[in-house]
């Protein structure tokens, strides 16, 4: 007989559930939406039996409606990959014009992702044709969004149904087009068999789903334990509603924690160190008991950091980005040089970058890592300008230039006799020859996801033979994931078309981006430090909620920029309403269990306490009628004291004196030594430079740099009054400008060099306009960028006059 149990909030719903299963059988399926819940169910049926039993089925929901459409349709998962370049291909024949500016896969796949979820979308909530020829209808008067995605919605009817006969002919699906088929079939084919479902703490069911599980609940096999009051949240009461079952006569469940307290922090580190001393007082069988919720994942490193110091016993439910593996960033400076290189020549910075990598130096290319170090300085050294080797200043280098250059193996090989590990030059050009290869020349052929696929794991092969990785876990585990990654690429149609190499190497990248690495960690033992969802319907007597700013929580997640607001709404697809009350049931349902609560935020200008925190102190002053019935603790650092804050001032020794009085000076060189003498010393002493890596910003000595350069081509000396009257002459410098840009890497490889391309555009256009109007007073330049030296006493000045007319 299917029947609803309801669960307050304030009540371990782990424990109810448990009571509930302990007289079942194999013979019963418990479905959840997460793993966790499982875990501690299975765990205390365990310390419950005391003896050898038949537990139930453990099955997530997800993993139960797919194998339902396995069993009856033998349909593989499709990759997000694969699917994309599907609706690429479906979208070039629908309709080429809604690929304008992302003509090539590369610059689809991001668009082709967001379609694919938007279409995924339609199928979990069962749209059916009829709504879609309405969008359709709108979507011709225009939504208000811009014109490509009023296109994209008049098509999108045509595009998902294309996109199901592609999946029906190669039988591959996707979670939606599953649940989809499902939602279909006749409960006998769905049920698997199972005497009894039972469905754990529901909340917010997709259309396909309430259909399937309607269909068992009328099959009177359905179990659902439901937590918390269907009259307090909209989406508990669609699930009455869709099963034509009346609502509970009962009053708010919700029972925050007695025991609340409320800290506030500087920052995110001090934040951790505010748990970390609440914690050091637990015992180890409190700590066992206890859960740090963290809805903001920039939490979890500082926190780490703290708890690590008192306790090693803890749990993360949160993966570690593999971008900020050592192997990752390894891989993306490989791949980065090869976008920059220009047919064989290589970008010597890039060069620099790859080879200077940690994990790089200490490879054992000879078997001694410290050999390879003194290969990677002799390189590195002889691209100073102060060097006298033929790389010295060279902007872009062919990698035979490595390992034929007899100058720099010597070099190479005094470096290693200083170490006292001497090198012969003959020997060394084998090993330099093998590095060059395995980072540089071994990848410059790929031209499919599969030949990029078999360069990978020949790399990441190479790599775990020599180098490090294998000595950090979470090396070794980012090496999993990108050998993972690496066969997925291999799969599909997709995998043996042949794409420009930079088009492959951004796909790559922008799949590895959001990939992470799962930290080991028992989820029954210690302290858990769980993210929001991942903490739903988990009960613990201590719960900590850290990074409460109203950012994190609730934290809405941005809708689809395919999905204006209208047309989700007429779609039934999730809006903004139902994921702010999903983030308000999991954070009720996160504090209502709990014995002890404590919220710490931080105090400063950018952030706000989240909107439920103020709520929860709110109906605590309301109930004891005293505005001050939440007392907020503040935490702060103390930062150390140096005894004495003055500036501390050195006497020039004798070397230094002379090394001052033998220098020239610019008047860059005397502005610095006045603004900062520590950085003039660092700049023009030591000819140190702050580092700069692809991808940061463009600083204004740069861009300087770059003007000067470029005004001094278009106004070189002799340039003349004809010259500035000529009809074609600002279009001209126009065209000039485009091309010295798109040669100077260090601009044109920044993330904003379109923007500040298009700004220099209009601020030169500008400049040169204003110079033509000079026709009556300019005769012509006399010099340009001219340098000038003299002597003031015994100290040697230069100078450098940009323009005389």
């Amino acid at each position: 007989m299917s029947k609803i149990l309801t669960v307050p909030m304030s009540d371990n719903i782990i424990e109810f559930t448990t009571d509930y299963l302990l007289d079942s059988t194999d013979k019963t399926a418990f479905l959840s939406g997460s793993k966790r819940p499982a875990l501690f169910i299975k765990r205390n049926l365990a310390l419950k039996k005391q003896k050898a039993f038949y537990p139930p089925a453990f099955i997530s929901t997800d993993d139960f409606i797919e194998d339902a459409d396995f069993r009856q349709n033998r349909r593989s998962k499709i990759s997000d990959l694969e699917a994309s370049y599907e609706l690429y291909k479906i979208l070039k024949t629908i309709n080429p014009q809604l690929l304008k500016n992302r003509e090539s896969f590369a610059e689809f796949f991001s668009w082709g992702l967001e379609i694919l979820f938007f279409v995924e979308r339609l199928d979990l909530e069962n749209v059916s044709a009829k709504t879609l020829e309405n969008i359709k209808a709108n979507a011709e008067i225009g939504f208000d969004v811009p014109q490509t995605i009023n296109e994209l919605l008049k098509n999108i009817f045509k595009i998902r149904d294309c996109f199901h006969s592609e999946l029906d002919k190669k039988r591959q699906t996707t979670k939606g087009f599953s649940f989809l088929q499902v939602a279909q079939m006749d409960v006998q084919f769905i049920d698997d068999g199972f005497d009894e479902i039972v469905l754990f703490a529901p909340f917010h069911l997709c259309q396909t789903e309430l259909e399937i599980f309607k269909k068992l609940f009328d099959h009177k096999n359905l179990t659902i334990i439901l937590r918390g009051n269907p009259n307090d949240y909209s989406l508990l009461k669609k699930i009455y509603t869709y099963l034509k079952l009346p609502l509970p006569r009962t009053k708010t469940s919700q029972n925050p924690a007695g025991n609340f307290k409320v800290f506030s922090a500087f920052d995110a580190q001090s934040q951790a160190a505010a748990v970390k001393n609440i914690l050091k007082d637990f015992s180890p069988l409190q700590m066992d008991k206890t859960l740090i919720a963290v809805p903001d994942q920039s939490m979890i490193s500082p926190l780490i950091a703290e708890i690590s110091s008192i306790n090693d016993n803890f749990n993360v439910a949160s993966g570690y980005p593999i971008s900020k593996s050592a192997l990752f960033d390894v891989i993306s400076s490989i791949l980065k040089a090869q976008i920059s290189r220009q047919d064989n020549s290589y970008y010597s910075k890039d060069v620099v970058k790859v080879l200077t990598n940690p994990l790089v130096k200490n490879m054992r290319f000879l078997g001694n890592p410290a050999l390879t170090r003194a290969i990677v300085h002799g390189i590195e050294q002889s691209f100073d300008p102060s060097s006298d080797n033929i790389l010295s200043g060279l902007s872009f280098i062919e990698i035979k230039d490595l390992y034929d250059n007899e100058d720099l193996l010597k070099t190479i090989s005094q470096i290693t006799a200083q170490m006292g590990e001497y090198t012969n030059p003959q020997r060394l050009k084998l090993f330099v020859t093998d590095i060059a290869k395995t980072f540089f020349g071994g990848w410059e052929n790929f031209d499919s996801f599969l030949s990029l696929s078999n360069t990978l794991l020949d790399f990441v092969d190479k790599t775990l033979k020599l180098s490090i990785v294998d000595s950090y876990q979470l090396n070794l585990q980012s090496a999993e994931v990108i050998i993972e990654t690496a066969f997925q690429l291999q799969q599909g149609e997709v995998a043996k078309e042949k794409f420009p190499q930079e088009h492959l190497i951004n796909v790559f990248l922008e799949i590895l981006k959001d990939k992470k690495i799962p930290l080991a960690g028992s989820p029954l033992k210690g302290v858990q430090i769980l993210g929001l969802l991942e903490a739903r319907n988990l009960s613990f007597e201590n719960v900590f909620v850290v990074g409460a700013t109203d950012s994190a929580l609730p934290n809405i997640k941005k809708t689809s920029p395919l999905i204006p607001k209208e047309a989700a709404y007429s779609l039934g697809i999730e809006t903004s309403k139902q994921e702010y009350e999903i983030r308000r049931y999991y954070f009720d349902g996160l504090i209502s269990g709990a014995k002890n609560l404590y919220i710490v935020y931080p105090d400063d200008e950018k952030n706000e306490r989240s909107r439920f925190v103020e709520k929860l102190i709110w109906d605590k002053q309301f109930k004891e009628k005293d505005l001050n019935a939440v007392k907020i603790k503040s935490f702060f650092i103390n930062q150390p004291q140096t005894g004495d804050n003055r500036k501390r001032r050195y006497e020039k020794s004798a070397e230094i004196k002379k090394y001052l009085s033998q220098m020239t000076y610019s008047y860059s060189s005397i502005d610095e030594y006045l603004r900062c003498r520590l950085k003039f010393y660092f700049k023009y002493v030591l000819s140190l430079d702050e580092a700069s890596d692809v991808g940061e910003d463009v600083s204004s000595m740069e861009l300087g740099t770059f003007i000067h350069e470029y005004l001094q081509t278009i106004f070189y000396a002799g340039f003349n009054k004809e010259n500035l009257s000529a009809g074609n002459f600002i279009e001209k410098s126009m065209g000039v400008l485009s091309e010295q840009f798109s040669k100077t890497l260090s601009l044109k490889l920044r993330d904003e060099a379109f923007l500040v391309e298009e700004i220099l555009k209009v601020r030169i256009r500008q400049f040169l306009r204003a110079e033509t109007q000079r026709l009556d007073s300019f005769i012509k330049v006399f010099a340009c960028e001219k340098t000038y030296q003299a002597e003031l006493g015994k100290y040697k000045l230069k100078c450098r006059i940009d323009r005389i007319d």
